[in-house]
């Protein structure tokens, strides 16, 4: 199974009618992990000392799934409760998690530097079941 990890800067929305929304941000990329991939990341941040709300403050999820060409109203209330990415920066640096990954898994490195290169150029960003 593939998680989406979506990254979005802003955000235009084009009204469907009936509650329906059509994304039209071009401040968007994507990536695919895997659920194993996100259980490894899960473990590595409660292992650097992360409880389960700083990891979804961290790396929020969205269970239902967006589907950017048919946004609901639920869509947009999750996407404005994103957590800024100074804050993910912030966490990252208190938890000294990028010098811990390097040690961790050379995938969780990379992970984590994908994570936070988008972060560092103001991306929001979570996964997308």
């Amino acid at each position: 199974m593939k998680w989406g990890i979506e990254a979005i800067k802003s955000y235009e929305l084009n009204c469907n009618g009936l509650d329906r929304f059509t994304f039209l941000g071009e401040e968007y990329q994507s990536t695919n992990w895997s659920y194993l991939s996100l259980s490894h990341l899960q473990n590595f941040l409660e292992t650097s000392g992360l409880d389960r709300d700083m990891i979804l403050e961290l790396l929020p999820i969205n269970f239902k799934g967006i589907v950017w060409n048919s946004l609901e109203s639920e869509d947009l209330e999750f996407l404005n409760t994103l957590t800024n990415p100074n804050r993910c920066l912030e966490i990252l640096d208190r938890y000294n998690l990028m010098d811990s990954a390097a040690t961790y898994t050379p995938s969780m490195e990379y992970k984590l530097r994908w994570l936070k290169e988008r972060w560092v150029k103001g991306y929001y960003v979570f996964a997308n079941c």
